[in-house]
C-alpha cells in the first residue's frame, strides 16, 4: 500500500513538473513565425494530392510530420494550435523523462531529471516551435524507454515497442534515428548475454527497425537540399554548438553549467574510489554508458559526417537531450544521497523537496524563460512576411513552389512537371481559404 502510495506521489509530482513547465511557455506561443514554420503551415494546409505531388520535389523527409500537421490543423488553423501539438510533446516528454530517471535511480533523480529536460534551451526552442523537433525527441524516448524495459527483465513484446518507437522517430526526423540506434548498440555491447539468448526472438523486430531506417535513407537521398544550406560546424558559433551538443541551443550559459554539475557531481565520488572507501557498481556504469550514449553519438557522429559534408545542426540533436537530462540526474543524485546519507528520513525528504524546489525555480527562470525570449527575438529579427498569417503562408508557400518549379526543370521529365503545375494550381486557392484568419501580432522593433 506504501508503495503504491509513492508511486502515485512520484507520478504527481513529475505530472506537475512537465505541466508547469509547458504551462510557463504559454506566453511565447505567439511569437513571430520563422520561415521553417511558414512551409510547415503551407504544406500542412495542401490536400493529400497536394502534398504528395509537392513531397515528391521538395521535403520528402518531413511528409509524415507535414501529414500528422494537416490533421492536426483541422481543429484550427492558427499558428498558436499548430505549435500547441509540439509544447504537448515536451510535456509529455519531461514526465516520460521522469518517469524514466524514477525507473533508474530512484525519485530523486527522477525529479531532477524531469527538471533538467523541462528547462533545456533546445528542448525549449523546439517546444515553441511547429517542426518535428520535439515530437521526434519524445518518440526517441519512448524507444529509449522500451528498450531499458527489456533489459530490465520485460517480455519481448518491450522491443516489439522499442521496434515501434524508432520507426515513429526515424518518420518525425530522420537524424533522430541516431538515438534508438547507438542505444541499441550500447546496450548490445554492455550486455552481450542478453542478445546471445534471445536473438531469435529478436532478429524480427529489429531488423524490422534497420530495415525502414535503411529504406528511408534512401528515399531521402534525393533531397540533399534539405541540408545543402547548413554551414560548416567547425566555423564561428557552430563550433561551440557541435561541441555542446544537447547542451547547446539558444543560451550559451547552460553547457557551462551542465559541466559545471557533472564536474561536481563526479568529482567526489572518483576521489572516494581513488582511495579505496567506495566503488561504483558495474550495473550502474554499464546503465551510465547507455545514457552516455544516448546524449552524445548521435552529435559525433553528426560532427563527423560534417567532415564530408555539413549536416550538424543543433536542432537535429534534440532527441539527445532526454538522455543528456538523466544521465546528468543520475550522477547529481549518486552524489547527493551520498552527502544526505546520515540524514533522518524526514529530515532528508524536507532537504530533498527544498533542493529540488530552489532548483526548478532557478533552472526556469535561468534558462526556460531566457531562451523562450530568444527564440521570440530571433523570429523577429527574421522578419515577417506580413501582417497576417495568410499574408506569411502564401509568401512562404510560393517560395516552396519556385523551389519546386526548378528542381522540376532540373531533374524531372514532361510527365513530372505536369505534376508540379498541378501542385501550384491546387495550391493557389490556399489564401482564399485562410482568409478569415485572424491578423498576426506585428513584429517589435529592435531598438
Amino acid at each position: 500500500m506504501r508503495d503504491s502510495r509513492s508511486t502515485r506521489a512520484t507520478s504527481g509530482i513529475l505530472a506537475a513538473i512537465a505541466g508547469l513547465a509547458s504551462m510557463g511557455l504559454l506566453p511565447w506561443l505567439d511569437k513571430p513565425i520563422f520561415p521553417d514554420e511558414g512551409a510547415s503551415l503551407f504544406s500542412a494546409h495542401l490536400g493529400w494530392t497536394a502534398l504528395w505531388q509537392h513531397s515528391r520535389v521538395v521535403d520528402l523527409v518531413l511528409l509524415p510530420y507535414y501529414s500528422l500537421l494537416h490533421l492536426w490543423i483541422q481543429l484550427s488553423d492558427s499558428i498558436e494550435w499548430a505549435r500547441f501539438l509540439s509544447l504537448l510533446a515536451f510535456g509529455l516528454t519531461v514526465f516520460l523523462v521522469g518517469h524514466l530517471g524514477v525507473r533508474l535511480g530512484g525519485r530523486l533523480c527522477g525529479v531532477l531529471a524531469a527538471i533538467v529536460a523541462g528547462t533545456n534551451p533546445l528542448l525549449v526552442t523546439a517546444a515553441l516551435s511547429a517542426r518535428p523537433y520535439a515530437l521526434s525527441a519524445l518518440a526517441a524516448t519512448a524507444s529509449v524507454v522500451a528498450l531499458l524495459r527489456w533489459l530490465g527483465g520485460s517480455g519481448v513484446r518491450w522491443v516489439w515497442w522499442f521496434c515501434v518507437a524508432s520507426i515513429a522517430t526515424l518518420l518525425l526526423h530522420m537524424f533522430a534515428i541516431l538515438v534508438p540506434f547507438f542505444v541499441l548498440v550500447a546496450a548490445i555491447a554492455l550486455k552481450p548475454q542478453m542478445f546471445r539468448g534471445k536473438w531469435r526472438s529478436l532478429i524480427a523486430p529489429i531488423g524490422l527497425m534497420l530495415a525502414a531506417a535503411l529504406s528511408f535513407a534512401i528515399l531521402g537521398v534525393s533531397q540533399q537540399s534539405q541540408i545543402g544550406w547548413i554551414p560548416s560546424p567547425f566555423e564561428g558559433a557552430q563550433l561551440m554548438r557541435a561541441i555542446a551538443g544537447p547542451a547547446s541551443g539558444a543560451h550559451d550559459h547552460y553547457a557551462i553549467f551542465v559541466l559545471a554539475i557533472a564536474i561536481v557531481a563526479v568529482a567526489p565520488r572518483l576521489w572516494a574510489w581513488s582511495r579505496g572507501s567506495s566503488r561504483p557498481a558495474l550495473l550502474d556504469l554499464r546503465l551510465l554508458a547507455i545514457l552516455l550514449a544516448w546524449a552524445a553519438l548521435p552529435t559525433a557522429t553528426l560532427v563527423a559526417g560534417s567532415l564530408v559534408k555539413p549536416v550538424f545542426l543543433d536542432r537535429y540533436v534534440t532527441s539527445s537531450v532526454p538522455g543528456l537530462a538523466i544521465a546528468l540526474a543520475l550522477l547529481t543524485a549518486c552524489a547527493f544521497n551520498g552527502i544526505a546519507a546520515r540524514l533522518a528520513d524526514r529530515s532528508r525528504v524536507i532537504v530533498d523537496s527544498a533542493v529540488l524546489g530552489i532548483a526548478a525555480v532557478v533552472l526556469f527562470f535561468a534558462f526556460s524563460i531566457p531562451a523562450a525570449q530568444l527564440t521570440y527575438g530571433q523570429a523577429t529579427s527574421q522578419g515577417l512576411l506580413g501582417d497576417h498569417r495568410v499574408a506569411i503562408v502564401g509568401v512562404e508557400g510560393r517560395r516552396y513552389l519556385e523551389m519546386a518549379a526548378q528542381a522540376t526543370l532540373a531533374r524531372l521529365d514532361d510527365g513530372r512537371l505536369t505534376d508540379a503545375r498541378t501542385l501550384a494550381a491546387q495550391a493557389a486557392p490556399l489564401k482564399g481559404r485562410m482568409t478569415g484568419a485572424r491578423p498576426w501580432p506585428r513584429p517589435m522593433r529592435s531598438a
